[in-house]
């Protein structure tokens, strides 16, 4: 059972169980954790192209400046 499942089934007033309630918390929690781990990561993606973008840019700026003062 995921978080939401989990806290549905606690509001639903099936079960008043501190630890259920805990362990549902717990649960949102580490899923939270886990879309924030996802999000950098691919934050981390974007910036590493974004790098190599602007490494090649820059070299062909070199290139075509070099060319121009032959």
């Amino acid at each position: 059972m995921n978080s939401f499942g989990l806290l549905n089934h606690l509001q639903s007033g099936q079960t008043d169980d501190k630890e259920t309630a805990l362990e549902a918390r717990a649960l949102k929690a580490k899923e939270e954790v886990d879309q924030a781990r996802r999000q950098v990561e691919r934050a981390r993606d974007r910036l590493r192209k974004c790098v190599v973008e602007s490494q090649r840019i820059s070299k062909q700026l070199s290139e075509l400046k070099k060319n121009r003062s032959i």
